[in-house]
Formats: structure tokens, sequence, C-alpha cells
């Protein structure tokens, strides 16, 4: 082993992006050999550093291997109480934000065709019913 290599995780950002991107790739190669579609899911942590953003790697090897992802930090955004989303020491969803991700899936997935249509969305007001909080 070359003592000077970096640990697994630790090299430099283009290569860890690299192996992600790589990961993706397998993953729609996998998807595409069942006959299944693949949807990439952005689920943004609160982060003390600053505002994210969509990867623009994933953004960008979705155009190009003609998958779907959905991002939901525009939503979690325009929430009345973006704070209430998140656990203050951690940054992880609470309930009420995990809750909010689910109805960005289900209304993009059924904005694209990709529910059956026994899930269906019959009311449309679900994200705007969630309270800050909670349910």
């Amino acid at each position: 082993r070359n003592p000077k290599a970096p640990e697994p995780g630790m090299e430099d950002d283009e290569a860890v992006w690299a192996r992600m991107v790589d990961a993706w790739s397998r993953m729609v190669e996998l998807a595409r050999g069942a006959g299944a579609q693949i949807v990439f899911l952005h689920i943004p942590q609160k982060s003390p550093w600053g505002p994210q953003e969509t990867p623009p790697r994933l953004q960008q090897l979705c155009a190009t291997r003609e998958c779907a992802a959905i991002d939901s930090l525009p939503t979690m955004r325009a929430h009345p109480d973006p704070d209430s989303l998140y656990y203050p020491k951690d940054g992880h969803c609470t309930e009420a934000g995990y809750a909010l991700i689910a109805d960005v899936v289900v209304r993009e997935l059924d904005a694209r065709g990709m529910l059956p249509e026994t899930l269906r969305l019959a009311d449309q007001s679900v994200a705007a019913s969630i309270p800050p909080g909670g349910r």
C-alpha cells in the first residue's frame, strides 16, 4: 500500500465525484437491465456551511443518461418554516421534513406519469397542508 495515498473517501473532490458518477451510472444500467426506470432523489441536509444546491453532476448524468432526478430542495426552501424541517443539531430531516419530501416524490412521479393509476393523487393540496413542525 502506498503510504502517501489518501484513505478511501478522503481523495480530492474530483476523485470522489468521479466515483459517485460511476456508481450512479451502474445504478442506471442495473435498472435498465431489469426493465425498470430509475429516479434519483436529492434530499438536502441542513448545513451550517451554506446553502445546498442540487449536485450539478447528478443533473448532468440524468441529462446524458436519460434518467430522472427529483430535487426536494426548492419545496423545502419555500416552506413557511424551513427550520422545522430539520433537527437543529445534526441537520437531518424531522418527521415534517420527510413528510414534505415524500409529498414532493409522489407529486413528481405523478407529473411524470410514473405512478400507477391506483396511486394517482386525488388531493393536490397535501404539501400546503403540512404545518411547520409536523403533520
